[in-house]
């Protein structure tokens, strides 16, 4: 078993709890603003996922929002039923089914991230100006460490069994 010494053990209790937080913050906002518009959560991520991160097939939406592929169907089943997504072949692999926005759906999807960039742009504005380059680029680093330890996760470097043996065994 892996050893943390106790600062460290404090800073990483205090990093969980913030994160924590942030993601619950975050969450809030999505609900918001996916009800303002009659949308779920799950309804908003998808369409911003296809704007914001050119997510064009079922299999890549579901990948993008860690959903499995029969869940992001009925999504966009649901947005389709909106007439906020279109779906279409793709012209060099018929079997290939793609997601594209609506123009109706792509107005809502600007406004949903208009909206978004303007919180941040007001949660920027509550910090102190000498702040906000050293908050964008702490954050930053953390996000660079975050996904060096998600490679390290995925490739099978860290397991829980190695590190905490008792949390190994599974549930059911």
């Amino acid at each position: 078993m892996i050893i943390i010494n106790n600062t460290m053990e404090n800073q990483a209790h205090r990093l969980y709890a913030l994160l924590k937080e942030i993601v619950e913050c975050c969450q809030e906002r999505e609900a918001i603003q996916a009800k303002h518009y009659g949308l779920t959560i799950a309804e908003s991520r998808c369409l911003t996922a296809v704007k914001l991160d050119h997510c064009r097939t079922t299999t890549d939406l579901a990948e993008k929002l860690f959903v499995a592929k029969s869940r992001i169907t009925r999504i966009v089943d649901g947005l389709v039923e909106k007439g906020l997504v279109n779906r279409g072949e793709d012209a060099s692999d018929r079997r290939i089914r793609l997601v594209h926005l609506t123009p109706k759906g792509s107005e809502i999807t600007d406004k949903l991230i208009t909206f978004m960039y303007f919180l941040h742009n007001q949660v920027l504005e509550t910090l102190p100006t000498s702040y906000r380059n050293e908050t964008i680029a702490a954050l930053g680093a953390l996000k660079e460490a975050m996904n060096s330890v998600r490679v390290r996760l995925r490739n099978g470097e860290i397991t829980m069994a190695e590190l905490i043996p008792e949390l190994s065994e599974k549930v059911g």
